[in-house]
This record gives structure tokens, C-alpha cells and sequence, in this order.
């Protein structure tokens, strides 16, 4: 094992050390889970999809909730700021969220052969996003693995011990919740053809603004139980 602080800012390097370690530990698994330690999964129901899923699918198994077109954030002051000289392109790869995924041992493999050859990049989701677009590997939207979807089988939760055991996971729920609204508020400007920084910042444009707001909350503040 690498010597290396346990920060959250460390998750690639700890993501590249669960790699190598469940390759050298456990090389006949031919399914890995990947989840946070404050996420609630129901391991039986998960198990149990993942295998029948797989029946049709042997290899190239790369799932979870799925980001499309995201882009780097690019101003200091944000947690996930990302300089061109890091990352020089307006689009970030598609790839999944770093809560939960699962991946087949072939793509395991490819994975670890690879991440000595790839420049390195601090947001570990992201970052097996552009390993995955180098291996010419497609990551997978899977509604059961999206901590917001009502389908869900692996939610974020909490730190918290019993909140956790008892599934309280008022986290998830709050962020599924204040997605919905906001795509509705997203489609409801869609509609009437309105672009969020084309408005007067007048009290009867307060109804775009608390879209605006909406739309921030979810962006910048996505650890935040309640708003």
C-alpha cells in the first residue's frame, strides 16, 4: 500500500490503490463494487441485479450514475477548480459519480495497467472518466446505483453510525427532491425560452432567480442536507 494522507483531496490516489488492491487480493472477482463509506447499500437486491445483468454481459462492465458534458470548474474559490494546465478542454468525459459504481474484472485490469500512462487528476470520478475515454471503455447510466433515483439500491446516507444501520438517508431524499424542482424550474424556462443571465435583477423576476438559486444549491453545494 502507498504512504499517503487521508484527505478527500487523495481520492484518486486512493482510488488507484483500491484498484491495485482488489486486483492482487482478489483476482478472481469478476464483479467490484465501488461506494463511499456513508452510502446505504443493499447488498443482496444489488448482488443479485448486477449477476443477472451480467448473464448478457460478461466484460466491459463500467456502471453507475452517469454525468454527460459536465464541465471543470474553473474559478479558484471552487472546491473542484481545475486549472487548463490540469485540464486544457471545456468538457469533462463521460463518466460516473464517485458514490457508487461497479466495474467487471476485465475493465479492473485495464484500468490498473493504465493509470501509470494517464496524467493524474484530483477529482477521482473524473479522472477514471478520462481513463475509461482512453481505453475506449463506455461508462453506463444505472437508475440503481444514483443516489437520487426513486429505484435506487446504494443512497448516500450519513457519516453517522446508527443513521446509516437504520437507512435515514434524509441526505439523499433532500438531494432528489431539489433535483426534481429544479428540472422543473430548467423546463419550465426552457418553455418560455428564457436564459437565467438574461434578466433584470427585479422583485418580479424573483421566481428566475430562485431558479437560479436552485440550480447553484445543487451545483456547489451537493454535501448540504438542507437548504
Amino acid at each position: 500500500m502507498e504512504d499517503v494522507v487521508d484527505t478527500y483531496f487523495n481520492n484518486t490516489i486512493k482510488t488507484i490503490m483500491a484498484f491495485n488492491w482488489i486486483r492482487s487480493s482478489f483476482p478472481q472477482a469478476d464483479l467490484i463494487l465501488f461506494h463511499d463509506d456513508d452510502y446505504h447499500v443493499q447488498y443482496v437486491k444489488l448482488a443479485s441485479y448486477i449477476r443477472e445483468r451480467a448473464r448478457a454481459h460478461h466484460s466491459d462492465i463500467c456502471i453507475g450514475s452517469l454525468a454527460v458534458n459536465a464541465p471543470p470548474y474553473r474559478e479558484k474559490h471552487d472546491r473542484w477548480y481545475v486549472t487548463y494546465d490540469d485540464y486544457p478542454y471545456n468538457v469533462f468525459p463521460p463518466y460516473l459519480g464517485g458514490g457508487a459504481f461497479v466495474v467487471s474484472s476485465d475493465v479492473a485490469r485495464k484500468f490498473q495497467l493504465a493509470f501509470p500512462f494517464i496524467r493524474y487528476l484530483g477529482i477521482d470520478d473524473v479522472y477514471l472518466g478520462i481513463v475509461a475515454k482512453k481505453l475506449y471503455i463506455s461508462p453506463k447510466n444505472e437508475s440503481i446505483l444514483d443516489t437520487i433515483s426513486v429505484d435506487t439500491l446504494a443512497k448516500e446516507c450519513s457519516h453517522d453510525a446508527e443513521k446509516l444501520v437504520m437507512e435515514n438517508c434524509t441526505l439523499a431524499i433532500t438531494k432528489r427532491e431539489i433535483t426534481a424542482l429544479r428540472d422543473k424550474m430548467e423546463k419550465y424556462m426552457k418553455e418560455r425560452n428564457i436564459e437565467n443571465a438574461q434578466f433584470i435583477d427585479h422583485y418580479k423576476n424573483n421566481t428566475l432567480k430562485t431558479v437560479m438559486a436552485f440550480s447553484w444549491a445543487v451545483e456547489k453545494c451537493n454535501n448540504v442536507d438542507l437548504l
